[in-house]
């Protein structure tokens, strides 16, 4: 799911990129990769203040994410 969340992100399907990072986290709950997923889709639709925080909960997960941290 988390690698389908990428693929729909990439593809425009914005949406559905959510959506599967979601259902990722669902049923991984401490999935640092899942929340930078979520993240991405998020301000791809200039959610910024939702994508912040998925960030935030990645690093919280994973400290050393640097890509959570870039992103």
């Amino acid at each position: 799911l988390n690698s389908l969340s990428y693929i729909h992100e990439r593809q425009g399907q914005l949406r559905d990129a959510e959506d599967d990072a979601r259902a990722a986290l669902e049923r991984v709950p401490d999935f640092a990769e899942g929340y930078n997923n979520l993240g991405i889709a998020l301000r791809s639709q200039h959610r910024l203040d939702e994508a912040a925080g998925a960030f935030q909960r990645a690093l919280e997960i994973r400290t050393d994410f640097a890509l959570a941290e870039f992103n």
